[in-house]
């Protein structure tokens, strides 16, 4: 298990992965990078196709490890991402729960400030909608759950 980067000659733009064979990765790298395959490293080949192609790129190990489990070795290409700051990685290699508690978010908030006539008609839609009861009341669907706790319902339920 190694992690590894990929360093343009020229411009000295670089791509950090982790792997548990470097050099079937290289040779996947290297294939990925002729056959124009849709994938998470487009960015990289993309870069590499306009710098010089592959041979203005080297391939070298960071770090080796022995016993180590994946989602370790991808926490620690994390922290190589974070430190060196690579320019060619397009996605984090991992992502806490709260990461990916915070894409969640940040996706809906997006959508709210692009689209708030369509959130304040669905919420209006939303508090229209009714439902009858079988204890014999028409209550408000968004209600339902707190009807169904009250004394009136309890006790008129056949």
């Amino acid at each position: 298990m190694s992690i590894y980067k990929i360093k343009c000659l020229t411009t000295n733009d670089f791509y950090i992965g982790s792997t548990n064979n470097f050099t079937r990765r290289k040779y996947q790298h290297r294939s990925h990078f002729r056959c124009n395959v849709k994938n998470s490293c487009d960015k990289l080949y993309d870069f590499m196709r306009l710098n010089g192609g592959l041979d203005n790129f080297d391939f070298s190990i960071l770090e080796e490890f022995k016993n180590i489990i994946k989602k370790e070795l991808k926490i620690i290409e994390q922290k190589y991402i974070d430190e060196l700051k690579p320019t060619l990685n397009a996605i984090k290699s991992y992502a806490t729960e709260e990461d990916i508690r915070l894409m969640y978010c940040k996706g809906s908030s997006k959508y709210r400030i692009k689209h708030p006539d369509k959130i304040k008609a669905y919420g209006k839609e939303y508090q229209q909608r009714r439902y009858d009861c079988e204890c014999g009341k028409n209550v408000q669907l968004c209600k339902k759950s707190r009807h169904e706790k009250t004394a009136y319902h309890i006790s008129n339920i056949a």
